[in-house]
């Protein structure tokens, strides 16, 4: 490119020219200066190029001095020397859009061939058949600090019933049943490598209001889904690994004294973190107002036996009730107040009532901040169903485990006591409110810690079992975070699920001849990042039938729909479904299921009934 500059003639008529100046030539990627050639300025080529990422034309930048197609992102590619057949590959630019490279950024699905007898699972070509095994078994993590694993049936009171291989049928999935050997593991051979769930059944007593007892036997039935060939199926707990269950069926009753002098709302818990015995006091008669005892059944929800000769510290409190806020506001802060730290408490599966004083009072040292934005939650509403208002059962509590709260190491879900909770009595309003700081007692040894859990519920204005009237239906938020100097306000970190449809269909509407394994889809959630989704099947027909699969739930990690296995959903009865939204930056696919941590987020949307 030719750069001409005017020229001055000097004395004599002689032509002046004066180069230097920066200018582009032909090779717009190099530097040119102007330089007097015949008494002219023309634009002479350094050969050094010019800062790397300048555009140079259409699609077209510089680098090293030459003029180069621009890095485009995102385009398939294949990487040098060779690719990972279970990975896709696009391209990446760096800053300047000078450098291409083909970074992998997604697993082929499973079960993608990639060889002769191999398919792609969790991003590697594996044998396509393979064995998959298993062992239940618990680490006990008692007061000292020591770690014993030993294997144990699964945990809850479950039983391992089988696994589902989703295979491509009509029937949808392949069940290989599980048959538990002395050290309760297993082995299945001939897995078809890729995604299964793991089918664990619990027996539950749902209401059932024509039933002679009002209740009726069923199975509710959990199916996680895994890829591993070896799961790693341990459990946590904090109790001594020679714990004692009690396996009577007599109810043990308890006798308190001691107590603040009592008022509506008051709670008496008991807590012991090696000896595995967590409950309440379930006073009967109901004590007098001021009263400063009472007695009545222990509502133990572990039947562990507290052995003093084990050095088990067991604890009995009281959590005691003041009102808090105004009208749609208000609610009751129950709170520890008065405590008794017992070592010397031995109980065996003979023990039908024992009897503790609440010798000390708890300094109110610790403290939660309750600003609750609840408008941030109702302006969810719709997300969680067309018919969802704000419901009663919005809360906040701080719960005490021993050891720690952090992932794996936050004990069962049965291992917890409550320090303080705050209940709202009636649906709270569309605008916010702060409850300021809420104080509770702290009392517990150091090896206890603490997190805090909120809850937000919503009520849905629509039929939710057969034959039934609308309302009663709840869906909610729940998050469990680690306490804070500075938490901020209580909103929403987690919104739920959207655009569930069954069978293609929008299942927040009722709907009829879904057909026995429909398929249940979701969209992402539009608030956070779901990390897994948890989809609960229930049956609303009335009565229950004995023996029956009244609930079906399946934890999806693979994708954002899922097929009823055959033999749930039954002609010429009612189901309805929740979806939840999981997230924890722990929850990933393939993490030990029966561990868990903090922090840790639910968000439900619910469906409308529907019928085969």
């Amino acid at each position: 490119m030719l750069s001409l500059a005017s020229c001055s003639s000097g004395s004599g008529g002689a032509s002046q020219c004066k180069g230097g100046a920066a200018c582009t030539p032909a090779n717009v990627c190099h530097v040119g200066i102007q330089t007097c050639q015949g008494g002219a300025l023309v634009c002479s080529d350094t050969s050094s190029g010019v800062v790397d990422g300048i555009a140079c034309g259409s699609g077209q930048v510089c680098r090293a001095g030459a003029c180069i197609a621009a890095c485009v992102a995102g385009q398939s590619c294949t990487p040098a020397p060779a690719a990972n057949p279970c990975k896709l590959y696009a391209t990446a630019c760096n800053a300047l859009g000078t450098v291409t490279s083909c970074p992998a950024v997604q697993d082929r699905p499973d079960r993608t061939s990639c060889g002769t007898l191999l398919v792609c699972s969790a991003g590697s070509c594996v044998p396509s058949i393979r064995t998959v095994s298993g062992t239940f078994q618990t680490t006990y993590w008692p007061d000292d600090g020591t770690r014993t694993t030993l294997p144990s049936p699964p945990p809850n009171q479950q039983t391992a019933a089988a696994i589902l291989v989703p295979d491509g049928t009509d029937a949808g999935y392949t069940s290989l049943p599980i048959a538990l050997d002395g050290n309760q593991g297993f082995s299945i051979e001939d897995v078809p490598a890729g995604p299964y769930f793991l089918q664990l059944d619990t027996e539950i007593f749902p209401l059932c209001p024509g039933c002679p007892t009002g209740f009726e036997r069923a199975i509710s039935t959990l199916l996680i889904e895994l890829r591993a060939d070896s799961p790693d199926l341990t459990s946590l707990s904090a109790a001594r690994p020679d714990i004692v269950h009690s396996t009577s069926t007599n109810f043990v009753h308890l006798n308190v004294s001691g107590l603040a002098p009592w008022v509506a709302g008051d709670n008496v818990l008991t807590a012991t973190s090696q000896g595995f015995a967590y409950g309440r006091l379930s006073p009967s008669p109901t004590p007098a107002a001021g009263a400063t005892a009472a007695g009545g059944l222990w509502l133990e929800f572990n039947r562990g036996l507290p052995e003093a000769s084990k050095g088990d510290v067991f604890y009995a409190y009281q959590r005691s009730a003041t009102p808090v806020g105004a009208g749609s506001t208000a609610g009751r802060l129950g709170a520890a107040s008065k405590y008794a730290r017992i070592t010397d408490l031995t109980l065996t599966p003979a023990t039908t009532s024992f009897s503790v004083a609440l010798t000390d009072t708890a300094p109110q040292t610790g403290a939660v901040r309750a600003d609750f934005r609840y408008s941030q939650f109702a302006a969810l509403a719709s997300s969680v169903h067309p018919s969802a208002v704000p419901g009663t059962g919005a809360a906040i509590a701080v719960l005490a485990v021993p050891h720690s709260t952090a992932y794996p190491d936050l004990p069962s879900d049965f291992e917890r006591t409550s320090l303080l909770l705050l209940t709202i009595s009636s649906p709270p309003p569309a605008t916010d409110f702060d409850y300021g700081t809420l104080h509770y007692g702290e009392f517990l040894d150091p090896l206890w810690k603490t997190y805090r859990v909120t809850v937000y519920a919503f009520d849905l204005r629509t039929t939710i079992y057969a034959g039934g009237p609308a309302g009663a239906a709840t869906a909610s938020f729940v998050s469990r975070t680690t306490p804070s100097s500075d938490p901020g306000p209580i909103v929403p970190v987690l919104g739920p699920p959207t655009q569930p449809r069954i069978a293609g269909r929008d299942a927040f509407a009722e709907q009829n001849s879904v057909g026995l394994q429909p398929t249940i889809t979701w969209s992402a959630p539009t608030l956070g990042e779901a990390t897994s989704y948890q989809v609960t099947i229930a049956g609303q027909t009335q009565p229950v039938i004995a023996g029956e699969t009244r609930v079906l739930s399946a934890i999806v990690y693979s994708g954002r729909s899922f097929k009823v296995p055959p033999g749930f959903l039954k002609e010429g009865h009612a189901y309805s479904a929740t979806i939840t939204a999981r997230s924890g930056p722990w929850d990933t696919f393939d993490h030990p299921p029966f561990l868990q941590g903090v922090p840790f987020h639910l968000a439900d949307c619910s469906t409308g009934l529907f019928r085969p």
